[in-house]
């Protein structure tokens, strides 16, 4: 999800636009209360002016309102205009008619609004024009309670207007002074603090590129001094920390290198550098393998495609010498907070003694498997060689001798010839019994599992009937071909049943064979009603020389081979069994060839 990144202003900014809003209220808040108190006190002052001049001009009227001297009349109040803010007088008669005004055209008139009056003789103010800045102000003209005419006085009263317009004029000068003090303290102040600010934030811009000898130069006043203290503590605990992770990791044997998304090395540990000599931002095929060019199946672009860790085993040409080095690698894809590629990491590991090791122990058990078939095949060979060999040269040289010597028919012949044929087949098949005393060549090739079993248990007709044993086919349906080692296989299967005959009573038993196949494997169980085994003793059913024979008979060792040959193949050797209903010993198999081939059986 794309975050929407907005601009952050800075400090100084910030405090210049504060102080410029605070100080632009405080102004119009200064301007609006002078601006209403100068209004106040004026109309306050008009109000007391207004009255006195109207009662003047209703003392000096009221006679000729009486005496009806309208001329003299006219002139006074003419007199009276004259006088500061005075724009018109008019006299009206206790009817509203106009009988005076110093605009001759309203003669005649009408007073109006007089019947808002209140009752009494102060001056009453009846409205106040502040488009035109005018005063309306009337006093009645009262003769005891008798009111004999009204006086109206207009005032001008403009002068309050300039007196606003200049009190704002000076006031809006002096907000703005102070303003422009104000932002030149905080101009001076926001340096004072924002320099060592931004001095740390270079600093910091340097150590996030991996240069933890960065310092702060520690000045200023006490919380800046601070600030600079803790930024260098805290350098100074990721500086630290850096060493001892690199420490650790220098300190591991496997060589671990980060490269970036294009396979530039960025950092190597010890072990790499003392190996390859890595120059930073050379790609890594050539810092690992010495290669000019990327590999074919590169680990490292699996786990950036994948977003995911890749193993893999490795074999390349650059140890001493040119000797051959192989390795366990892990390629783990990084990432960052916001998921972007941050490149890889890789750990690889030298494990050349440890596939020496485990080739030197497929040896060993290559010959120990060698020497179980040796003794395994010894005791059968023996028997079949007893009971078929010196009979069938019996009959050999019998039927030989017949068909060199006797004269018979044709088609007698041809019967003489086909028992020939069927020695010669038998004694064929005591021959192929040597190839148990011959090592194994390992190659795996396609084998009919049925025609396998089937084989060994006609070589092994007599030795069942001695025992007893009666051998139960239940083979699966079509069951496929798998790819084995036919004569390591083979090995296990005679390994396997000759255990189940042993283990039936001298009375005698059953020994069941049953395949199946489960999707890519292939079982095959070889079931005994012999007395079974023990779950202590099964525990210790695969260890190299342990048997549970009485009188120590065998070398123990027989189901050890069998286990390492069908691990070997990727399949598993499984035991089934209670005391008293006898044991069941399963051999799993895939069908594919999964393993090595190489790797010893």
């Amino acid at each position: 999800m794309n975050r929407v990144r907005f601009a952050i202003p800075a400090l100084r900014t910030v405090l210049v636009l504060a102080v410029s809003l605070i100080t632009l209220i405080i102004i119009v808040t200064f301007i609006s209360f002078n601006t209403r108190q100068f209004r106040q006190e004026a109309l306050t002052h008009l109000h007391h002016y207004a009255a006195t001049v109207t009662r003047d001009i209703a003392s000096a009227v009221s006679d000729y309102i009486i005496t009806e001297n309208y001329a003299s009349l006219q002139d006074t109040i003419f007199s009276f205009r004259r006088r500061a803010h005075i724009l018109a007088i008019t006299v009206a008669g206790p009817d509203g008619i106009v009988i005076a005004d110093t605009r001759p055209e309203r003669l005649g008139g009408h007073l109006d609004r007089i019947d808002r009056l209140r009752t009494g003789n102060e001056p009453q103010i009846l409205g106040i024009d502040f488009n035109r800045w005018q005063v309306d102000n009337v006093q009645p003209i009262r003769i005891g309670d008798a009111v004999i005419g009204y006086c109206r006085v207009v005032l001008d009263i403009s002068y309050i207007h300039d007196g606003i317009d200049t009190i704002q004029q000076k006031s809006l000068a002096f907000g703005v002074l102070v303003l422009l003090v104000l932002w030149a303290l905080v101009i001076g102040f926001s340096l004072f603090i924002t320099r060592p600010i931004e001095e740390m934030i270079k600093v910091a811009a340097r150590v996030g590129r991996g240069d933890f000898e960065q310092q702060v130069e520690v000045k200023g006043v006490r919380e800046i001094r601070l600030l600079a203290e803790t930024f260098n503590l805290m350098t100074g605990a990721i500086r630290e920390r850096e060493a001892r992770l690199r420490n650790i990791l220098d300190s591991i044997p496997d060589a671990v290198f980060h490269a970036d998304r294009n396979k530039r090395v960025l950092w190597a540990n010890k072990t790499v550098r003392n190996r390859h000599g890595v120059s930073l931002g050379e790609p890594c095929y050539k810092v690992l393998w010495g290669r000019k060019t990327e590999c074919e199946s590169c680990c490292c672009q699996d786990a950036l495609t994948s977003k995911q860790r890749v193993l893999t085993t490795c074999q390349i040409s650059c140890g001493p010498e040119g000797s051959d080095l192989y390795l366990d690698i892990a390629a783990v894809p990084l990432s960052d907070s916001l998921g972007r590629s941050g490149g890889f990491v890789v750990i690889a590991r030298d494990i050349t003694e440890m596939v020496k090791a485990d080739r030197e122990r497929a040896e060993l058990e290559a010959q120990l498997r060698h020497a179980q078939k040796m003794e395994a095949m010894g005791e059968l060979s023996a028997s079949i060689a007893h009971e078929f060999g010196n009979p069938l040269l019996g009959v050999r040289f019998l039927l030989r001798h017949l068909q060199d010597n006797a004269d018979l028919a044709g088609e007698d012949q041809s019967l003489l010839a086909v028992g020939l044929d069927e020695v010669e087949r038998m004694q064929a098949l005591i021959r192929d019994l040597k190839s148990f005393y011959q090592p194994s060549s390992g190659q795996r090739i396609p084998t009919d599992i049925h025609h396998r079993i089937d084989n060994i248990l006609l070589f092994h007709q007599n030795y069942f009937k001695i025992h007893r044993v009666t051998v139960e086919k239940r083979y699966a349906d079509s069951l496929p071909e798998v790819m084995v080692v036919q004569d390591q296989i083979t090995q296990v299967f005679i390994n396997l049943l000759v255990n189940a005959v042993e283990a039936v009573p001298q009375e005698g038993g059953t020994v069941t064979i049953t395949t199946a196949c489960h999707g890519d494997t292939v079982s095959i169980a070889f079931h005994d009603t012999g007395v079974g085994i023990s779950a202590k003793d099964q525990k210790k059913i695969f260890k190299p020389f342990f048997s549970t024979k009485p009188d120590v008979e065998g070398t123990g060792l027989g189901l050890s081979v069998s286990y390492g040959i069908v691990r070997s193949h990727g399949g598993d050797l499984r035991v089934s069994s209670s005391p008293g209903e006898g044991t069941t010993f399963t051999v799993i198999l895939p069908l594919g060839d999964d393993t090595d081939p190489s790797s010893p059986a």
